[in-house]
């Protein structure tokens, strides 16, 4: 699951992903060289296409601000 303002509504991704997935998301998203030797996130699925970064974010995500746990409107 993702919780983000860029996240595709009502989208479900069958791309395969694990933790390394996070870092080699954080790696292209900011232009940076792979860490370490690369091995871990070179085979790690794309989490790209569960964003939207070309939509202006406009969904609103309550946090609780006493657990910092999405509220979702409640």
């Amino acid at each position: 699951m993702v919780i983000s303002n860029f996240a595709r509504s009502n989208f479900v991704d069958s791309t395969f992903t694990d933790q390394s997935s996070v870092v080699k998301f954080i790696e292209s998203n900011w232009g940076l060289n792979p860490m370490g030797n690369g091995v871990a996130d070179t085979g790690a699925g794309s989490i790209d296409g569960m964003f939207n970064f070309a939509a202006p974010a406009n969904h609103p995500l309550p946090l609780n601000p006493a657990t910092g746990e999405p509220g979702f409107g409640r």
